[in-house]
């Protein structure tokens, strides 16, 4: 074989690994589960003709690396996964791509671009955070035994704040356990307003209850499960971890927004208004 055509070849190699590594790390980033990664990557790295290809998926880390079947030199790839999200678009395209790929619909370089144009896509526009907050908010009331009007309008105003709140904090650098702290301080608050509203026909805890719900990391706990169920232990515990620190943040919101309201209520002589 010619050295120009060794090139090539190498240069096909490290495009099939870059695109393998883009769409490994869009599925973790975007919430799909360990196992999808990793098989996602190996079908992948399975269109490379020959070689030995080894691929090792945590839940912050994906490793990969190809040794030629002449024994060459290997080309490896390391990618860090800095931050989680539930994003089901982003798990659609690198789904899509990578079989398209495998089937020669595309070739890596098309792949490649594809990825590349999702990860460089906008965030969700402000509007469309309050219309999905708004909806979740506002419609769990209805499954909470007695319907009340009121109670649907003050949820469905604690999920216009909270798409503010997470609108917000994309411009600054916050961990989760902090941000749900806040948005559930901030949701105790909103349902105690709503009550020295209308104070007959607010029910505090389903408002702050289900302002909470959008917060809890169901997701997460899945995809953990799924992970120790088929032996990605370190993934797996590190996803329940995650989860943990999460719902302690909302937990911890919570507790501390319940204090206050019942620090105000004593203190300002509201408990007859309320009851």
């Amino acid at each position: 074989m010619s050295a120009e055509a060794v090139a090539q070849q190498n240069r096909d190699v490290k495009a099939v690994i870059e695109l393998a590594t883009m769409a490994g790390g869009m599925l973790l980033s975007s919430g799909a589960d360990t196992k999808r990664a990793e098989e996602t990557m190996e079908y992948i790295m399975g269109q490379v003709p020959g070689g030995n290809t080894v691929i090792t998926v945590i839940s912050s880390s994906i490793f990969i690396s190809y040794t030629p079947e002449d024994e060459g030199s290997p080309v490896s790839s390391i990618r860090k996964i800095k931050s989680w999200s539930t994003d089901i678009e982003k798990v659609h395209v690198a789904n899509d791509v990578s079989r398209r790929f495998c089937a020669g619909e595309i070739n890596v370089r098309e792949a490649i671009d594809i990825l590349r144009k999702t990860q460089d896509k906008k965030d969700i526009p402000l509007w469309m955070l309050i219309v999905g907050y708004v909806m979740v908010t506002a419609c769990t009331p209805l499954f909470l035994g007695e319907v009340q009007i009121m109670n649907c309008v003050a949820t469905a105003l604690c999920g216009v704040l909270m798409a503010l709140l997470v609108y917000a904090f994309r411009k600054v650098n916050i961990g989760a356990f902090f941000v749900n702290a806040i948005m559930s301080f901030a949701a105790v608050f909103i349902g105690f307003g709503a009550v020295l509203v209308f104070p007959n026909n607010i029910d505090l805890t389903i408002v702050a209850a289900t302002c909470i719900c959008p917060m809890f990391p169901g997701v997460t706990i899945v995809n953990a499960v799924r992970d120790i169920l088929h032996g990605d232990y370190i993934s797996g515990s590190g996803r329940l971890l995650e989860a943990l620190v999460r719902t302690l943040g909302f937990v911890m919101g919570a507790l501390a927004g319940s204090i206050a309201v019942t620090v105000i209520i004593f203190s300002t002589g509201l408990l007859g208004i309320i009851f």
